[in-house]
């Protein structure tokens, strides 16, 4: 997908180190270039968490958290909104509908409103050939199932819902984490060769309860987390990893 306006607009990006440019707007789309350090891209449209740049005058598209945005990037058309306003919605396919019907059963909300973004692959998957059906909330969150699995497997937050439900003392927190973590299909397997944090962080919603599982095993320059999961503390969970099942 590209735009239909290719004229100079006021938003460039910049990186700090080479990335990966590539045909469309996700992970799924092949690699057609790379922007280097050291130069300013124009930027003309973006597409959720994509932006379509010009490299050496062809339109390509990169992944925005890996940019430095110069300019206000909602002077630029955004795709996403156009699509939705031009297309009425078709019925989800039987994958998607059950990755989505994933992440309600995991929050144990049935009636959350949740729209697909595109199946891709996970920002923070050790394995690149695992795809992900990602979809988005009323408020930003995004939300990626592993396709094979039907396994929710991270949640992103943005644009925060206020924690605004009653308390809950640590206690309670902390035995909905564990709760939360022994749902993921390896953690039973692994729970013995993994390292256990928690934090505490005060945030722009509220108290952050954050619940942090490490594989003990690996190196310590390696040692990325393998289950991660953010609380409110109302109860809302709000950042969630699991690559568990991607180190078996």
């Amino acid at each position: 997908m590209t735009s239909s306006d290719t004229q100079s607009t006021n938003v460039a990006v910049s990186v700090g180190e080479p990335v990966q440019a590539r045909s469309g707007p996700g992970t799924v789309y092949e690699r057609v270039g790379t922007l280097e350090p050291g130069l300013s891209y124009p930027a003309i449209a973006k597409q959720t968490d994509w932006f379509e740049v010009l490299l050496d005058g062809n339109q390509v598209w990169v992944f925005s958290a890996l940019l430095t945005i110069s300019g206000d990037p909602a002077t630029i058309p955004d795709l996403a909104q156009h699509a939705s306003a031009s297309q009425q919605p078709g019925p989800m396919s039987a994958d998607v509908e059950s990755a989505s019907s994933a992440v309600r059963t995991f929050l144990r909300k049935p009636d959350l409103q949740l729209s697909f973004v595109e199946v891709g692959l996970m920002a923070n998957s050790p394995d690149a050939d695992r795809k992900v059906v990602m979809f988005e909330d009323d408020w930003g969150a995004r939300y990626s199932v592993d396709q094979a699995t039907l396994t929710l497997v991270q949640i992103e937050p943005s644009n925060l819902q206020p924690a605004i439900g009653p308390k809950l003392s640590e206690d309670q927190i902390r035995t909905k984490a564990m709760g939360l973590a022994r749902e993921s299909v390896a953690f039973s397997d692994l729970e013995s060769n993994l390292q256990y944090e928690e934090g505490v962080k005060e945030g722009p919603a509220g108290t952050a309860h954050f619940f942090t599982w490490w594989d003990k095993r690996e190196p310590t320059h390696l040692n990325l987390p393998r289950l991660q999961i953010g609380i409110y503390d109302d109860g809302t969970v709000f950042s969630y990893m699991d690559t568990l099942i991607w180190a078996k």
